[in-house]
C-alpha cells in the first residue's frame, strides 16, 4: 500500500512538472498587410497600426501574422477581414493564457494642400504661381475691392481658411492657409489689383477771371478745348483748372500759369500709361 502512494505521488509530481514546462509566451510577433506603408506593434498597448495607400480596399484583407511558437491566434492567420473598424486578435499561449491586441488599419492620409482654383466674380485674369504659392488676380478698374465673395477649390481632403466664400477685404494681400488631410500646411498669398485705368479725358478746364469763372466748352471728338474771355483780359498769364478721369494725370498741371496767347496742348496720361492731347484755343471778346 505505501509503494502504491508513492508511486501515484510520483506520478502526480510529473504531470505537475509536465504542466510547468508549457510555454506562457503569447505575442503577436509581426502582422503584415500586402501594400502596407507602415506598420507598428505597440507591446505597451497590445495595438497595432497598418497605413495602407489610399486605394486599397479594407473590407476583404487577409494577413500574414506570426505569434509567439506554440501560440496559437484568433482570428487565424490568412483569414480574410473587414478592417473598416478595428478588429480584435486574441493570441492564446500553450499554458492557455490569452493575450488580445487590436488591430487597426488606415489608409495613408493625404499630403497634397494646393488651391486648384480662385475665383473672382469680374476678374480679367487670374493666375496661380505654385513655385512661389502666390494668386494674382486683376478686376476691371475702379472694381470694389472692399467686399468680394472668393469661389475656392483646394486638393481633395485639403481645407482652406479663409473659408471658401467667406467674404473679405483685398483691398491689401490676404494669406490663405490649405490644411493636407495629413495636417501638413502650406500658405498661398492672394493679391487682387484693379486693371490699369485706360481712361484719359480733361473733363472740365476753366478760369478764374475777376472773381467770375468762365468754363470752357470741350470737345471730346476732335479733342479741342476752348472759351471767350472777356476784353482787355491778360491771356499771358492765366491759371486755369483742370480736371481729369480719375487715376489720370494732366501736363501742364493745373493750377500753372501759361500764356494762352496762342494755342496750347494738355497732355492727358491714362493710369495705364496710354496718352491722349488735347488743344486748349482762348478767344478774347472784341
Amino acid at each position: 500500500m505505501k509503494q502504491l502512494l508513492l508511486l501515484l505521488t510520483l506520478m502526480i509530481s510529473l504531470a505537475c512538472k509536465k504542466e510547468d514546462l508549457r510555454s506562457s509566451e503569447k505575442k503577436l510577433l509581426s502582422f503584415h498587410v500586402e501594400a502596407q506603408i507602415s506598420s507598428k506593434i505597440d507591446e505597451a498597448t497590445h495595438t497595432i497600426s497598418v497605413v495602407v495607400p489610399p486605394s486599397f480596399n479594407l473590407t476583404r484583407i487577409n494577413p500574414t501574422i506570426t505569434v509567439s511558437p506554440l501560440a496559437t491566434i484568433s482570428p487565424a492567420n490568412s483569414a480574410v477581414q473587414d478592417f473598416t473598424n478595428p478588429v480584435v486578435y486574441k493570441v492564446t499561449a500553450e499554458d492557455g493564457s490569452t493575450q488580445a491586441y487590436t488591430v487597426k488599419v488606415e489608409h495613408q492620409k493625404s499630403s497634397s494642400k494646393q488651391i486648384i482654383v480662385f475665383h473672382l466674380d469680374g476678374e480679367i485674369s487670374s493666375k496661380i504661381d505654385e513655385s512661389t504659392h502666390t494668386v494674382s488676380i486683376v478686376l476691371p478698374a475702379f472694381f470694389n475691392l472692399t467686399k468680394l465673395t472668393p469661389s475656392i477649390t483646394v486638393s481633395p481632403l485639403a481645407t482652406v481658411s479663409p473659408a471658401n466664400s467667406a467674404v473679405q477685404d483685398f483691398t491689401n494681400p490676404v494669406v490663405y492657409k490649405v490644411t493636407a488631410e495629413d495636417g501638413s500646411v502650406q500658405t498661398y498669398t492672394v493679391k487682387v489689383e484693379n486693371q490699369k485705368s485706360p481712361l484719359k479725358q480733361i473733363t472740365a478746364f476753366s478760369f478764374l477771371i475777376n472773381k467770375i469763372t468762365y468754363n470752357t466748352t470741350i470737345n471730346q471728338f476732335d479733342r479741342v478745348v476752348s472759351v471767350t474771355v472777356p476784353a482787355g483780359t491778360n491771356v499771358k498769364g492765366l491759371v486755369p483748372t483742370i480736371k481729369v478721369n480719375e487715376r489720370a494725370t494732366v501736363v501742364p498741371a493745373s493750377g500753372v500759369a501759361q500764356d494762352f496767347d496762342k494755342t496750347l496742348t494738355y497732355t492727358v496720361t491714362a493710369e495705364d500709361g496710354t496718352k491722349q492731347s488735347y488743344f486748349v484755343v482762348v478767344l478774347i471778346s472784341k
